[in-house]
């Protein structure tokens, strides 16, 4: 008898609206802002790796197939061909599309360029890239409801 499972797609899990009200208490007036940038690209990456699973999940992905993603894809980027790739495959949508996509992927090279480098972030540059960001994952909250409407909780 095969085993029935119940998934529910929780989108706060998904859109982390915590993580982008911590990037931006992290702005500041003075530098170091950096860590803003830091704090909203990670909110965006578990985002992605958050809604991928529930995808996974959702499309009712054999769990062998759903282990190795989980352990071959190393950075869950949205900038990272292979989990647009996969983002694709599971939704029908292409991220590069969403509102922000270009703001957002001009401030990854801040955020590189602060981890890397210690170079500063202006504060206009901190508020642009976390608005970039929450489009970003508005975004996907949007096609993950659009795609999985029977499963939002």
């Amino acid at each position: 008898m095969a085993e029935e499972r119940l998934t529910f797609l929780n989108l706060r899990a998904v859109s982390r609206p915590h993580l982008f009200e911590a990037a931006r208490s992290l702005i500041g007036t003075a530098e170091p802002r950096g860590p803003a940038l830091v704090v909203a690209q990670a909110a965006v990456e578990v985002g992605v790796e958050t809604a991928i699973d529930f995808a996974l999940q959702l499309r009712d992905v054999h769990d062998p197939l759903r282990e190795w993603v989980g352990t071959y894809v190393t950075s869950w980027s949205p900038t990272n061909d292979r989990v647009q790739g996969l983002w694709t495959a599971l939704t029908g949508d292409k991220i590069s599309a969403a509102p922000g996509w270009a703001a957002y992927k001009e401030g990854t090279k801040w955020r590189h360029a602060f981890v890397h480098r210690a170079m500063g972030v202006s504060e206009e540059q901190a508020a642009s890239f976390i608005t970039a960001a929450e489009q970003v994952v508005d975004h996907i909250v949007g096609v993950m409801t659009r795609e999985f409407p029977t499963s939002t909780a």
